[in-house]
């Protein structure tokens, strides 16, 4: 397995992959090497069919702080273009994250800050503690959160987006639960492997279908009616959905539960 400087890849059991976010001693703030192996491991990932799930974690006491401002700072001696590209970076590695055809859950703890709001913006089920704090906190330092924007946006929507980037204000677990950017509160480790468990059930190729099917519908179809039909017509003709269905008639697992 490939070795890492920013993050940790383990596999924790058979078709579960996690993604550690490992520079605890800046609340794992983002640098360049940090968004180069997030965007590295979720592509090596994606290529593959023997993971299933993905859950993202992070060491330490708080889950990420955004961007590293000294890595930021050491940005004002470059050019534009400099600058720039590094920017496309992070938006690419979001983008890279948000593609993944795998489910991606998170267990967040401590603080979520600034970009650190990015990555839960393109997991699809989050695991928060309750005592997670959460801020757009980039106003107040005279930065825009612009590479996040269109991921927070598809999560948490217009409203939301304006109320909580304007007011740089910090929210709790609660607040993040009722405007969808979290969809679960606990402190207790046994719910979240319940929830990968859960998470297991599904089948593969169904569960990747769906994520695209949800993109897709989120971004418009101009033909809604023949999109979705066609995607029902394929599912229940393919393998998977012939092995499904066939299960539960016969009142046994599915093959990709055992």
């Amino acid at each position: 397995m490939q070795k890492y400087n920013t993050i940790e890849l383990q596999i924790p059991q058979p078709g579960v992959a996690a993604v550690i976010l490992n520079r605890p001693e800046v609340h794992n703030a983002f640098n360049k090497s940090m968004i180069d192996e997030l965007t590295e491991v979720f592509e090596n990932l994606s290529r593959g069919s023997e993971i299933r799930v993905i859950c993202l974690r992070a060491h330490g006491t708080n889950f990420c702080a955004g961007a590293d401002l000294k890595w930021m700072k050491a940005s004002t001696e470059e050019n534009y273009d400099e600058v720039y590209s590094g920017s496309v970076s992070l938006y690419n590695m979001f983008n890279t994250i948000a593609k993944s055809p795998q489910p991606l859950i998170a267990q967040v703890q401590g603080s979520v800050y600034g970009g650190g709001l990015g990555l839960l913006a393109v997991c699809d089920y989050i695991q928060a503690a309750t005592n997670s704090a959460f801020s757009f906190s980039e106003l107040k330092l005279g930065l825009l959160p612009a590479t996040i924007a269109p991921f927070v946006m598809k999560k948490i929507g217009y409203s939301a987006s304006k109320a909580y980037m304007l007011s740089a204000r910090k929210f709790s677990s609660e607040e993040a639960l009722r405007i969808g950017l979290i969809h679960h509160i606990s402190d207790n480790e046994d719910d979240f492997s319940s929830l990968i468990g859960d998470f297991l059930q599904c089948a593969p190729q169904a569960s990747s279908n769906c994520k695209k099917m949800l993109d897709a519908l989120n971004e418009g179809q101009s033909d809604e009616r023949h999109y979705s039909a066609g995607l029902i017509t394929r599912a229940r003709l393919s393998v998977e959905g012939q092995q499904g269905m066939k299960a539960l008639l016969e009142k046994r697992k599915s093959p990709w539960t055992k």
